[in-house]
């Protein structure tokens, strides 16, 4: 600190010109009262010392000099910071004094230097009180002797500088790489050391994780980088050197045995003292377990994800809530897949509670899952989710840990699979019960081969019980010599899961074994899955027996070619005879095909005379698809081989005539004799047909079930749609718009009526009410209508002959089922092209079609040239609701309607199409010998109001709600009853009722048992059968019926009919008390 304003300058002496320059010390010293220093006046001094603090007060380095006896102090500009708090007291102060706290330390080196020696130190440490307390501070200075004039030592001079600022800094850096290199000893990751521009590798500690190097690399990153990752890696770099920030990246490296694994490396920059980077240091560490753990979690929860959204079961994850009901009495759905509405039937169930959604069925479902969350273990069961009316499969588990207090839920609706398996045991039922009528032996297997149904043909038969039967008891009933052949040919083909055909000799129940043929061929369900066998078993034990005879003949013959020539003559004779008697036929035929010898029953059999038969080739007389057979049979022959084969010969007369051959090479001809099986071909192809028969009536059974009763309960909820609509309309409320939109709705509810007969019709439970009907002119009546459906792009051509007998059917339903083929086939007819409809007389003889009986038919064609179908769209063409029209263009219930009317009718419906050529369908209606109606000429009449009292009778609330609404506009007082024993109540009770309305299909008795039952105590009543179908068999035909929906109109005519008819006919048949 400069103090030179409070030092009083000394006037000029020549004396103290050494003192003139120096600065602020040089002042400080011309200043200086030197009277109480033992130096004195500077005037006084002597040359030696005079010359020696000039030298000293001209250098800005760091220096002082000490003189005399006391060492008194001088010193420079550069030493004032040095005494800190002491200057400028200390000046001309004794050595000793000045620097007490340390003159412990430095006086042996002074004492040195005043015997002469020079002596130098190197950041000496001192602990120096300069600024009123101890701090350490470090110097490097020399001490030297001064001499006076006469050489003798008066004093020493001191040149240094102050270290301590760099002794502290070094040290430091010292501190600091120890502590960095025991972080790094300490560490497990990577260590490395980077170039200010990262182009080398100074150094790279790799911990047995990568290679190590301690000699600088410029290829480090081909060395450690994958190619593929090194460009991301550069650029990473080069935005750190960028913004002289962090390099901070996860990436691919490759190991110390060069294989790929995950780092994560971070490096700082170094700085110098221009803020520039002196180069980088950075640690890596391994992050393969974690990035693959990371890799494997997200695959993980994309799988989990992709399940979820993808399964088509249903799935959710509830928890559970405390509620109004107790503890853990509610949850909510916290979670559900895409699938859960399609299952379940409840759309947007995220977020809602179990109590507001199911609030009948909440405690049920509650318990079931909350014991699940309180003990852990899962569950599986079946459940109707009533609020729906679906039939669940579920299982459910607790989700861990319990604390989160949710339950996870898969499920899958079974209601159709419930509704399949009972038609299927109605299936089942009817299959057996048509089996066990059947003339031959019927069997059925499960996938594993075991037997589970033979029909009563073969109990008959062997005498077998079903328990010794079932399994596979059956082969206790074959011959003990063939029973482990059977079993062998019957266990690889249900390995095989082939056909098979096999013959072994089955015990009769008398005892008697007889030969018998055992054919089967797989089951096979919808999905492709093998099911199991459906077989027979026939008796063909005289057909061996004539192939034995002609073994047996053959051996005779062989015998006699052993016997004595005596012998010859008797032999032939016997030949002979068998040949000319023999049923069956034999030939003696060349190797080239040419028939040398028959015997009679060529004639029997075939109808050909010897001489028509010998000298022309065989080929002659078989059809040609079997001409190739017969080559083969004799080329066999020719090379020694037994030939057997089932060939088809043309009768004389022109019919085919299935022969079975077995052969025997002799000399230069064969042998043969042949068994007529064209009864035994019959029978098979009868056999597969009524399996196949059989499969096709499963499967359209199961389908009419389930549409028929769905249009049932349909037309339940139509009935009070359509009467609510009805009395809208005739009370005309609201204005012209509420009118219009009456009318619309009108208008969809009768469309939905026409789609719902439709569905009855393909079940065969649409009533239907059979008259004499002129196909032919109903046919041409429909022309115009025809024309205008069909549009100006499609000619249409009508041939329908008068005197064609009339059909057994119901116009109306005959109408639609005409106009619905009408309509396919123009829309098969996108560029136009032709519409032929023709009526014609058919009669079928026994045998001529499967699917008819032999009987008088009316057969009206719809042919059109239009694109076709395939085979595959031509098997599924009857199916409900299959159809190529595309979304929106069609039910897919045409055809199926059509077919179930024909089916009701007793007649069918056949279809032939070719792709490209176009598509004919034929409806066969049975003949009648009744007259047709002549057409009738209908008028409006009003009909006369009711009066009375009516019984309604209907468990249906809202059909029961809109009927009596009707039943009262017509003028009716009207009692209610839900059910057939409430209505018998009330008749009971004497009240007076002139008329019953009443439902058909009710819980316990049904509207036709209600019938008989009021008959029985009030004959004149009349009763009135209201249903959405009504069964043939289930209601009396002299019952009046009304098909639900239904206008008041419709009601009323109904009920004047009703009492029209009771006033001729009353009661019902077959009352019984």
């Amino acid at each position: 600190m400069k103090r030179t304003s409070e030092v009083r300058e000394a006037s000029p002496d020549s004396s103290l010109s050494f003192l003139a320059s120096g600065g602020e010390m040089g002042a400080l010293m011309r200043a200086h009262d030197w009277t109480t220093s033992p130096l004195g006046d500077p005037g006084t001094w002597p040359q030696s010392l005079r010359s020696v603090v000039q030298l000293m007060l001209n250098n800005r380095q760091l220096m002082f000099v000490a003189w005399g006896k006391e060492l008194a102090f001088l010193y420079n500009d550069g030493y004032v910071p040095t005494f800190g708090s002491k200057h400028p007291r200390a000046l001309g102060r004794p050595f000793s004094e000045v620097w007490s706290e340390i003159w412990d330390d430095i006086e042996p080196l002074v004492s040195r230097a005043l015997a002469g020696e020079t002596t130098y130190n190197e950041n000496l440490h001192l602990v120096m009180e300069r600024n009123g307390y101890p701090e350490d501070a470090w110097f490097t200075f020399s001490y030297s002797p001064v001499r006076d004039e006469s050489g003798a030592i008066e004093g020493m001079f001191c040149a240094g500088i102050e270290t301590t600022g760099q002794v502290l800094a070094e040290r430091r850096l010292i501190e600091s790489e120890a502590r960095s290199r025991a972080l790094m000893n300490a560490s497990s990751d990577v260590v490395y050391r980077m170039s200010a521009d990262w182009t080398e590798m100074r150094r790279l500690d790799g911990r047995g994780f990568v290679a190590d190097t301690d000699q600088p690399s410029v290829k480090w990153i081909d060395e450690y980088v994958f190619s593929d990752d090194r460009p991301h890696v550069r650029a990473v770099i080069d935005e750190a050197l960028r913004t002289k920030g962090v390099f901070e990246l996860e990436h691919r490296v490759r190991r110390v045995d060069g294989t790929a694994a995950w780092t994560f490396s971070r490096a700082v920059p170094v700085l110098g003292a221009d803020g520039e980077i002196v180069e980088w240091f950075g640690m890596a560490s391994d992050a393969t377990e974690r990035v693959n753990a990371e890799v494997a979690l997200r695959e993980s929860e994309a799988r989990y994800r992709r399940l979820f959204d993808t399964i088509d079961e249903g799935f959710c994850v509830i928890e559970f809530i405390d509620g109004p009901h107790g503890s853990l009495s509610d949850y909510v759905h916290v979670e559900a897949n895409p699938a859960y509405t399609a299952n379940a039937g409840i759309p947007d169930i995220v977020g809602k509670r179990l109590r507001e959604i199911v609030t009948d069925e909440a405690d049920a479902w509650a318990e079931i899952y909350r014991r699940v969350l309180l003990t852990g273990e899962p569950v599986r069961f079946e459940r109707e989710l009533v609020a729906t009316g679906r039939h669940l499969e579920l299982a459910a588990f607790r989700v861990e840990p319990s604390e989160r207090r949710q339950v996870a839920v898969i499920f899958k609706d079974v209601t159709a699979r419930r509704a399949a398996e009972a038609a299927l045991r109605e299936s089942e039922a009817r299959f057996r019960n048509m089996a066990d009528h059947a003339p031959v032996m019927m069997w059925v297997t499960d996938p594993s081969g075991y037997c589970t149904y033979l029909n009563a043909r073969w109990y008959e038969f062997t005498g077998q019980t079903q328990k010794e039967a079932e399994g596979f008891g059956w082969l206790d009933a074959t011959h003990p010599d063939d029973k482990a052949e059977a079993e062998r040919v019957f266990l690889e083909a249900n390995a095989a899961r082939r056909p098979f055909r096999h013959e072994y000799r089955l015990r009769r129940a008398d005892g008697a074994y007889r030969w018998a043929i055992d054919a089967a061929t797989p089951r096979v369900g919808a999905n492709g899955v093998y099911l199991g066998y459906v077989g027979s078993v026939i008796d063909i034990d005289e057909r061996r027996e004539a192939e034995d005879a002609l073994r047996a003949s053959e051996g005779r013959l062989r015998e006699l070619n052993d016997t004595l020539e005596s012998q010859v003559t008797a032999r032939t004779a016997e030949r002979d005879r068998m040949w000319d008697t023999s049923p069956d036929l034999m030939l003696v035929i060349e190797f080239d095909g040419v028939l040398r010898r028959v015997n009679p029953a060529w004639t029997t059999t075939l109808g050909y005379m010897p001489d028509e038969l010998v000298g022309h080739h065989v080929n002659e007389f078989v059809i040609p698809d079997d001409h190739d057979k017969t080559v083969q049979a004799y080329e066999l022959a020719g090379a020694a081989g037994r030939p057997a084969i089932e060939i088809r010969y043309r009768h004389k007369d022109g019919s085919i005539r299935w022969i079975s051959w077995v052969a025997a090479p002799a000399g230069d001809v064969t042998y043969a004799t042949g068994r007529d099986i064209t009864a035994d071909k019959a029978r098979q192809a009868e056999l597969t047909q009524a399996q196949e028969a059989l499969r096709q009536s499963q499967k359209m059974e199961a389908m009419g079930s389930l549409t028929g009763g769905v249009a049932h309960d349909f037309n339940n909820l139509l009935t009070p749609i359509v009467g609510a609509l009805d009395m809208l309309q005739r009370r005309s409320l609201g204005g012209e718009r509420e009118q219009r939109l009456i009318a619309g709705a009108t208008q969809s509810a009768e469309r939905a009526k026409v789609l719902v007969q439709r569905l009855l019709a393909f079940a065969r439970r649409q009533p239907l009410q059979p008259v004499a009907v002129d196909v032919a002119r109903l046919v041409r009546e429909m022309a115009d209508l025809v024309a205008t459906t069909t549009g100006p792009q499609i000619k249409v051509v009508v041939e329908a002959d008068d005197g064609l007998p009339p059909a057994k059917a119901d116009p109306n339903q005959l109408e639609m089922a005409l106009l619905n083929l009408v309509v396919n086939a123009r829309d098969a007819m996108p560029d136009g092209g032709t519409l032929r409809i023709s009526v014609s007389a058919n009669k079928l003889r026994d045998g001529a079609a499967s699917w008819l009986e032999p009987a008088e038919y009316v057969r009206v064609s719809v042919a059109d040239t239009g694109i076709g179908m395939d085979e595959s769209t031509l098997a599924r063409a009857v199916e409900p609701f299959f159809s190529t029209k595309g979304v929106g263009k069609g039910t897919g219930l045409g055809l199926s309607m059509v077919h179930g009317l024909a089916s009701q009718l007793g007649g069918a419906l056949t279809i032939k199409s070719n792709p490209g050529l176009g598509t004919n369908i034929e409806l066969w209606l049975p003949q009648t010998k009744a007259a047709p109606e002549a057409p009738a000429i209908t008028q409006d009449a009003e009909l006369p109001p009711g009066r009375g009292t009516a019984l309604l009778v209907d468990d249906e609330e809202l059909v029961r709600l809109s009927t009596a609404d009707m039943l009262s506009d017509l003028g009716y007082r009207v009692i209610e009853a839900a059910s057939a024993d409430e209505a018998l109540s009330v008749i009971g009770n004497g009240a007076h009722v002139d008329l019953v309305v009443t439902d058909h299909l009710m819980p316990g008795m049904t509207g036709t048992d209600l019938a008989r039952a009021v008959h029985c105590h009030r004959p004149e009543l009349p009763v009135l059968i209201v249903s959405a179908y009504a069964e043939v068999e289930g209601v009396a035909p002299d019952l009046p019926r009304l098909t639900k929906p239904f206008r008041k109109e419709e009601l009323a005519v109904s009920i004047a009919g009703l009492f029209s008819a009771n006033r001729s006919n009353r009661g019902v048949a077959g009352c019984s008390p």
